[in-house]
């Protein structure tokens, strides 16, 4: 559930970082990314929170954080395939 977002320290491990979004224990799928850095990831939680609410009310109840994958994924989080930038500062691309 949407909430007082809970502190997390970033990881110095290499990435690639996500934000992913969780209903329960069930993966529901990558949010955001990939982001080299895990504290950029970490920076954009609540942003991507936000717009997957406006996307998907459903969202609300969602468990939304960040994830490492293996180095040699490279795709893309749902949010840029919908045409958002990596930042989630605009939409930058009509893809409908």
């Amino acid at each position: 559930m949407s909430g007082a977002p809970q502190l997390v320290e970033p990881d110095d491990v290499p990435g690639p970082f996500y934000v992913s979004a969780f209903d329960g224990e069930r993966f529901l799928g990558l949010l955001s990314g990939p982001y080299a850095q895990h504290r950029d990831a970490v920076a954009l939680v609540d942003r991507a929170r936000k717009l997957a609410e406006a996307i998907d009310p459903r969202a609300w109840w969602w468990r939304v954080g960040t994830v490492r994958m293996r180095p040699e994924f490279t795709g893309q989080g749902a949010l840029q395939r919908a045409g958002y930038a990596l930042d989630l500062s605009e939409e930058v691309a009509d893809v409908g």
